[in-house]
């Protein structure tokens, strides 16, 4: 019997059928009823033809979809996840008996063969490496198995969630998936909040399901790395430089706020770089952050963590505008001061580092900040979220002001421009007047040096002569 997941607003349930034809929309008759407006009386239809299982849309007024895409006829495979209008989410979870006889009637099995595993839909062969992508595991972690795309290779864990690089199959484009370390309600609300935002300084985010129905998230490859890979290749950046980027980042980071997602960990690992050199926030990070199961590869993330998460004195379990606030410190610290606020290789030595604070201020550790910044920064990273800046809009603010200050600082103010002025005119205007003078002068000189000059020639000359 086919069997689905369908989801109707905060309802999930499984449902099976006999059927081998089930018909979906709101009129009582259909099999699968969803009683909305929204939803055609017979909407789409999903049936057994020719060994396999199709997605039929049946005109509906509002749309059938999957990946966001408008269908109208599609295959149907184990983990398959299809939209009703805006209104149900069904994922396919295959024909459990159609598979297991399709398994024994394999042509390994009746040749005496060990039988081939279970395939995805019946009665198709086993599914090729070009269309199943293998597990290929980070650790101990296998890689999500998800319709349409081939895993390529492993890039890593970080607190939250393991990546892979990914093929797209239809558009051959290269890809990132990332499945959460665990299946979380709270990070998965997160994730299709973050989704249904549309803004430059946010990379795009889309949610997918394993073949499992686990949670996946999808984004494009970063070819450009992160911008702590950009940190560390460039070392230092000049104070304006990491000024204009925080701003950036800040925005994106407002926007967040304001459509109620938290970052959780706001670090430069969590900034992509794509082609066109942007940088964007990606995310959203684990909402419960469990620091002493934090693989090695990721402790300096946690640099950029706030105190009462990494030591455990948060009272919620989900991170805050404050929180984020102290990520975001640290970063500026980092962009403007050239090295992390907080040190330490170990899980405890970043947590003594952190419980410290930084050792040094940032106008401390660089020359020629401009009046107030230090204490700015300082503030967001101040260990008790109640010190800290009621709202990022307001360090946004007080950033825009200091790139400012830091753009004019040599330039002379008003009164000392027009003063300046105001002398050169008079030099200007003073200049021609001297200048007749001192021609007159030296016409009279010269005329009376010629003169004499003329009287001692005639006086050598002629003196004889009288």
């Amino acid at each position: 019997m086919p069997e689905f997941i369908v989801e109707v607003g905060s309802r999930v349930e499984r449902r099976s059928f006999a059927a081998a034809a089930i018909r979906i929309g709101r009129e009582a008759h259909c099999e699968l009823v969803i009683d909305d407006a929204r939803v055609s009386r017979e909407h789409a239809l999903v049936e057994f033809h020719e060994g396999q299982w199709l997605l039929r849309d049946l005109g509906s007024a509002n749309g059938t979809f999957q990946d966001e895409v408008k269908i109208r006829r599609v295959i149907l495979e184990r983990g398959s996840r299809f939209a009703i209008a805006d209104v149900a989410e069904i994922t396919f979870l295959g024909d459990e008996s159609r598979e297991v006889a399709a398994s024994v009637t394999t042509p390994a099995a009746v040749a005496g063969k060990p039988a081939a595993m279970p395939v995805p839909s019946a009665p198709m062969s086993a599914p090729s490496p070009a269309r199943e992508p293998a597990r290929r595991p980070v650790g101990d972690r296998p890689a999500p198995l998800v319709e349409g795309y081939e895993i390529v290779e492993p890039l890593g864990e970080g607190p939250a969630s393991v990546a892979w690089l990914a093929h797209h199959r239809a558009s051959a484009t290269a890809e990132v998936l990332r499945a959460p370390t665990r299946q979380d309600a709270l990070l998965e609300g997160a994730v299709l909040s973050w989704s249904r935002i549309d803004d430059p300084v946010i990379a795009r985010l889309d949610v997918l399901r394993d073949l499992d129905g686990g949670l996946v998230m999808r984004e494009r490859f970063a070819h450009q790395g992160t911008l702590d890979e950009k940190l560390g290749r460039s070392g230092k950046i000049e104070p304006a430089e990491g000024l204009e980027l925080a701003l950036r980042l800040g925005r994106g980071l407002a926007t967040l706020h304001r459509n109620g997602v938290v970052m959780g960990c706001f670090r430069p690992a969590r900034v992509r770089l794509y082609d066109d050199s942007e940088p964007r926030l990606a995310g959203p990070a684990c909402l419960e952050v469990q620091a002493a199961s934090c693989p090695e590869g990721a402790l300096p993330g946690l640099r950029y963590l706030a105190p009462e998460h990494l030591l455990g004195e948060a009272p919620a379990r989900r991170p805050t505008v404050a929180s984020d606030l102290y990520s975001f410190g640290a970063l500026l610290y980092r962009l403007v001061a050239g090295v992390e606020a907080v040190d330490g290789t170990t899980l405890d030595g970043i947590r003594r580092s952190v419980e410290k604070g930084p050792l040094k201020t940032p106008d401390e550790r660089k020359n020629g900040l401009p009046e107030g910044l230090s204490d700015l920064i300082m503030s967001c990273l101040a260990r008790d979220p109640r010190e800290r800046p009621p709202a990022l809009e307001e360090v946004l603010a007080a950033l825009g002001e200091a790139l400012e200050r830091l753009r004019t600082r040599k330039r002379p103010d008003g009164q000392k421009l027009q003063a300046r002025d105001k002398e050169r005119g008079e030099r200007v205007a003073s200049a021609p007047k001297r200048s007749l003078q001192f021609r007159l002068a030296s016409a009279l000189v010269t005329l009376f040096l010629f003169a004499l000059l003329n009287f001692v020639i005639y006086w050598f000359v002629f003196r004889g002569r009288f």
